[in-house]
């Protein structure tokens, strides 16, 4: 009976270059997910003028796994989303954009929509470590201007100091939560109102602030 060969030893025909093995890692475990709550509509005064407005609403959650292997300079983008009858993108930029490099840069991107949209964003960060912790939302409100790609949000959203403190609860376990509301808001087209009240028919996103929308601490770049 004959001998059974040794097996062979092939690992140096198998060598992994480290370089391309850590590209494949980062692409496969930086994950992050936007997930829509609810969405409401409503019609009733503007929050912070007399005019009769429909708003719709809509609450969201983002969540972002392996946050230290998101790339310095294209940042994080969420994925397209559809609220407020138009379609959205978030872009986090983790070690800041424009002038502000000792900040998280955060903004929102409206993705080519064929009408005017006057919305208001408030963005918090969770504090997964207390829930009974309340954290003091960011807010803006823009008119993002139809068939444009336009960015608008936060090019200072949170210090670098208060976010890496580990008793403020922001990143745990590598992973960071957001949670948003995005309202948009729709005013009565006064060639269109027939004074019926308070249905949907007849209101256009239309600016309550002719000639100057309110914002708020806020950067934006048009495409």
């Amino acid at each position: 009976m004959g001998r059974v060969p040794p097996l062979k030893n092939t690992s140096h025909n198998r060598r992994i270059n480290p370089f391309v093995l850590r590209s494949l890692i980062v692409s496969v475990t930086q994950q992050n997910e936007l997930r829509l709550m609810r969405s409401l509509t409503l019609v009733g005064p503007h929050p912070i003028s007399d005019v009769k407005v429909h708003t719709d609403f809509s609450e969201f959650d983002w969540t972002i796994e392996n946050f230290s292997r998101s790339d310095a300079v294209t940042g994080l983008k969420s994925s397209v989303f559809t609220a407020v009858g138009a379609d959205w993108q978030l872009h986090l930029y983790p070690k800041g954009q424009f002038m502000d490099k000792k900040y998280l840069s955060l903004f929102l991107w409206s993705i080519d929509n064929k009408e005017d949209a006057d919305v208001r964003l408030a963005m918090l960060l969770e504090d997964q470590i207390d829930d009974d912790m309340l954290t003091k939302s960011q807010e803006f409100e823009h008119i993002y201007p139809a068939n444009k790609t336009e960015m608008w949000g936060w090019s200072a959203f949170k210090d670098f100091e208060e976010f890496y403190m580990a008793s403020n609860g922001y990143l745990v376990k590598d992973c960071v939560k957001f949670h948003g509301t995005i309202t948009r808001f729709w005013r009565k087209d006064p060639e269109v109102d027939d004074g019926s009240g308070d249905d949907v028919e007849g209101y256009r996103s239309l600016s309550l602030f002719p000639g100057e929308a309110p914002s708020w601490g806020v950067a934006a770049v048009v495409v």
